[in-house]
């Protein structure tokens, strides 16, 4: 949960990923699992690299995106967190 604090007290609500993160620190801070299996701390930690990934295509960084999106399909490969990275990849490199 300190990564998305960090990225809250830095973006503030600038950004829909920032604002997404707020959003998701506080139901993670309220909730207690997730319905692909995952702890709280495995979903945090993949919306974590989902919203990394946002902010860097948000800023052009696509291969920085990709990178953190493909973190999220290795260490989570069969949840609905990898389905959305998949999405993700598909949509930035056919952008390219």
């Amino acid at each position: 949960m300190l990564m998305l604090r960090d990225i809250v007290k830095r973006f503030g609500d600038t950004t829909d990923a920032a604002k997404e993160a707020a959003a998701l620190l506080a139901t993670l801070e309220r909730a207690g699992g997730t319905s692909d299996g995952l702890s709280p701390e495995q979903a945090l930690a993949a919306r974590k690299w989902l919203i990394i990934g946002d902010i860097h295509a948000l800023n052009a960084r696509n291969a920085e995106a990709i990178r953190s999106y493909e973190r999220v399909i290795q260490d989570f490969e069969d949840s609905k967190y990898a389905e959305s990275a998949r999405s993700k990849i598909a949509a930035l490199q056919q952008g390219d």
